[in-house]
């Protein structure tokens, strides 16, 4: 579990804790997160960061995601260009959209 949120942090690499089951990174300035080797994860916290993409889909035990309310320079709307697998996008629709809402979030074709 990693919570480092409220932060001025613009770059943080998790790629080597591979067991990582919880993270909460938001209200940062992070402009990348690489989630791809944390195939653990159930729990991703990103909403308020400075980030244009996310790919998520190799992270099949994902429960929650909240990445909206991205910024270019912490007040500035941007979009976040979203990749989920095809059983993700259910969930997008039940649930993650909903706590993602007012967050410019766009699904990746």
């Amino acid at each position: 579990m990693l919570g480092c949120y409220d932060t001025r942090l613009t770059t943080l690499d998790v790629t080597n804790n591979i067991k990582l089951y919880d993270l909460t990174c938001f209200g940062s300035c992070l402009t990348e997160l690489n989630v791809s080797r944390n195939t653990a994860l159930m729990y991703l916290y990103c909403h308020e960061n400075n980030l244009m993409s996310l790919d998520v889909t190799n992270n099949a035990n994902l429960d929650e995601l909240l990445c909206g309310n991205q910024t270019s320079d912490g007040t500035t709307a941007q979009d976040l260009t979203l990749t989920l697998t095809e059983q993700q996008k259910t969930k997008w629709e039940d649930s993650w959209k909903t706590w993602s809402e007012n967050g410019n979030v766009i699904l990746a074709e």
